[in-house]
């Protein structure tokens, strides 16, 4: 790499080093933020009832209205181990250690 694309990738990361140290505002209570009343009815509804919406697991079941409603929709999704095995890992070793990088 030559000095002048090294000197540029430096100033790129400072530049977006110095933005993420930025004032940070407190999200808008759009079911958007972090605290435990925005969660946009997944816990459950203002009344302290159990939301409608809410699925079995914890997911949002109805039409999504908000992005974290999306984020947490149910599906029909299933989830299926990683088998560490030789078959599916060749270059594992029997103690399931994998060799040195090159």
């Amino acid at each position: 790499m030559t000095k002048q694309i090294k000197s540029t990738i430096w100033q790129i990361v400072f530049v977006l080093g110095l933005g993420a140290c930025g004032d940070q505002n407190e999200p808008d209570d759009d079911g958007v933020g972090a605290s435990s009343s925005t969660t946009a009815g997944l816990s459950g509804t203002t009344d302290g009832t159990p939301d409608p919406c809410v699925g079995d697991l914890g997911c949002w079941s109805c039409e999504p209205a908000l992005p974290v409603h999306l984020l947490n929709r149910c599906t029909g999704a299933s989830c299926e181990p990683f088998a560490n095995t030789r078959e599916r890992l060749p270059l594992l070793a029997a103690d399931g250690s994998l060799p040195p990088l090159p």
